[in-house]
């Protein structure tokens, strides 16, 4: 674990902000666990009921994108150079879901005429793209372009934006960000560019900073859980949690946590930030062990624990 990696996913949102990241296997039934994590997510940021329906669907077709369409890369380059990757990022001017996505690179420059040609159009024009679309999808001598393009655009109203590197020749890692609520995207873009490089630095498959309630809590173990094929990982998460709780004290509080595996198998990192000036974290260290990782931020230090867990190396 690198503990850099703290500064990196911190930073970009800042204090009172979230963010959500996602590197794993990318099973169908992980839908509802990020939408239950989601869910949580937006509760910290007071979003509004029509926000949490439009970014609710943003995140389904997001990560069904991903399951559809990604490419997969021989040998390390999936695991080092192109993994596919899921975000959520929110913030009181920051609005996001973006993902990274390895594809075949003619399919790469399909994706980008499609939504270069989508971005500019009304919402007429999309209405009627998408019935052309329809029309096409019924008639095998005719194409259709990009219909759950059309569709994100049209129902969520977010603004797109996109870059893409050549992994290796043939493939494409595809970057996808859509803003919501006139979240300019290019910030979602810088965001998503470093809470990837310190998951692929780290080998993290799941990453989020951001409130520590209850909800959150429990959305993070689920998703835990439903990775892992079991409950060891969701009370490991409760366990280091609540010993941090129990000597740094009850109350509001910024929470990361960075999930990964490594060649020693996997791994769990959970960290408090303490805002309170009284510090460097050091009086921390002989209540909670000489394993504490102390990473000062601007906004404070995070106290963080963390340990091996039971079971394999679920990324492989």
């Amino acid at each position: 674990m690198q503990n850099g990696a703290v500064r990196q996913l911190f930073e970009p949102i800042g204090r009172g902000g979230c963010a959500l990241g996602y590197a794993g296997a990318f099973p169908d039934e992980l839908t509802s666990r990020l939408l239950e994590v989601g869910g949580a997510v937006m509760d910290t940021q007071g979003i509004r009921t029509p926000e949490r329906g439009r970014l609710s669907y943003v995140m389904v077709e997001a990560y069904q994108n991903v399951v559809r369409h990604r490419a997969h890369l021989p040998g390390s380059y999936g695991r080092e150079e192109g993994p596919s990757h899921f975000m959520l990022c929110l913030g009181p001017t920051l609005q996001a879901v973006g993902t990274m996505n390895p594809v075949e690179s003619p399919k790469a420059t399909e994706l980008q005429d499609v939504l270069g040609m989508l971005k500019t159009r009304t919402t007429d024009e999309l209405k009627a793209l998408f019935r052309e679309g329809i029309q096409r999808e019924h008639d095998p001598t005719r194409r259709g372009a990009g219909l759950g393009l059309i569709e994100m655009i049209r129902r969520s109203g977010a603004t797109p934006q996109w870059k893409h590197e050549d992994v290796i020749p043939g493939h494409t890692l595809f970057s996808l960000v859509w803003g919501l609520g006139g979240t300019d995207p290019g910030a979602g873009l810088e965001g998503m560019d470093c809470q990837h490089e310190a998951m692929r630095t780290t080998r993290a498959w799941l990453t989020y900073c951001g409130p520590c309630t209850p909800m959150v809590v429990a959305g993070l173990s689920s998703l835990l859980e439903t990775e892992s094929g079991g409950k060891d990982h969701g009370n490991c998460l409760t366990a280091l949690l609540g010993k941090l709780v129990e000597h740094m004290g009850q109350g509001e509080r910024q929470m990361m946590l960075i999930a990964g595996s490594d060649q020693n198998g996997p791994w769990l990192q959970v960290g408090l930030l303490d805002d309170s000036g009284a510090g460097t974290g050091e009086q921390f260290r002989e209540v909670l062990g000489p394993d504490l990782v102390l990473e000062p931020s601007k906004a404070g230090t995070w106290v963080l624990l963390g340990g091996r867990l039971p079971g394999t190396d679920i990324t492989t």
